[in-house]
């Protein structure tokens, strides 16, 4: 097992000059490349927010390079080592895998789908990946809350707040990726309506006490869920409601101390005096 994320990126090619380290397997260079400007954006954008640096990756792989990392299907996004995993291809294991929310749907939803994307063949899983490389502003909404010390105390409501962050940057950055922003609007509906006939969990409860081990399918369709309630939310909140839940849910030493000393009287000042 890789001890240091240097000897992780070992054999990969590296593009320089870039806010977000880019790392990228052989024959991936044009994808790593507008993946990584994309990343330096979304990289800026969070940053307005959270007003700190953090040490963040992007990995473009390959199959090969993928299977040397990981046994996930490939193509299924996810950090690891502190890097963001992102698939070479656009069609892969990962997203056909999700075509029956697609076969599910109502027919007026599947064609809007494929009016959004331009084409007839493939659209679902073109606009499914299309979703998970911005959901690069996903990841990296969760490198800045570890680094900020942002806790939820939810596992539901640290990936809604992620996947809004997700949207917020896509609709403040709507002029350059409006195709993009029509199209996964509408794929998060299909994940939705498609998959939830498919998936056995669908409350919050069995979220929170399962996550990931939900199921791919039905993690998923967990996220179409809450892109549903992103889209109703920032209608009516827009950027602030970001601001807002930083700054609700950060924790501090001095928070600590301020929460545990209006219960325990005189613990603030002791937690001042021994913290040194």
């Amino acid at each position: 097992m890789s001890t240091s994320l240097e000897e992780y990126v070992k054999g990969l090619n590296h593009l320089k000059g870039k806010v977000v380290q880019t790392y990228y397997s052989s024959g991936a260079r044009k994808r790593a490349s507008e993946l990584a400007v994309r990343a330096d954006s979304s990289y800026q954008f969070l940053k307005e927010f959270f007003k700190v640096d953090a040490d963040l990756t992007l990995l473009v792989l390959n199959s090969k390079d993928w299977s040397k990392r990981t046994s996930l299907p490939y193509g299924l996004l996810f950090s690891d080592m502190g890097a963001i995993h992102l698939a070479a291809d656009v069609e892969t294991p990962a997203t056909q895998m999700l075509s029956p929310m697609f076969d599910n749907c109502p027919e007026p939803m599947k064609r809007s789908l494929i009016s959004e994307v331009g084409r007839k063949e493939a659209s679902f899983i073109h606009a499914i990946q299309t979703l998970w490389d911005h959901l690069t502003v996903h990841e990296f909404t969760h490198g800045f809350q570890e680094k900020t010390r942002v806790r939820f105390g939810a596992a539901w409501l640290s990936e809604f707040f992620a996947d809004y962050t997700t949207y917020a940057f896509l609709k403040r950055s709507k002029t350059k990726f409006s195709k993009d922003l029509r199209e996964i609007e509408v794929v998060a509906r299909v994940m939705y309506d498609g998959g939830k006939p498919l998936v056995k969990h669908t409350s919050l409860e069995d979220f929170e006490k399962l996550y990931a081990r939900v199921g791919v399918l039905n993690y998923v369709w967990y996220h179409g869920k809450f892109f549903l309630g992103v889209f109703g939310l920032y209608e009516r909140y827009g950027e602030s409601f970001i601001g807002n839940l930083i700054e609700s849910f950060k924790v501090t030493d001095e928070i600590i101390g301020r929460k545990i000393g209006k219960s325990c009287k005189g613990f603030e000042k002791w937690f001042e005096t021994w913290k040194r």
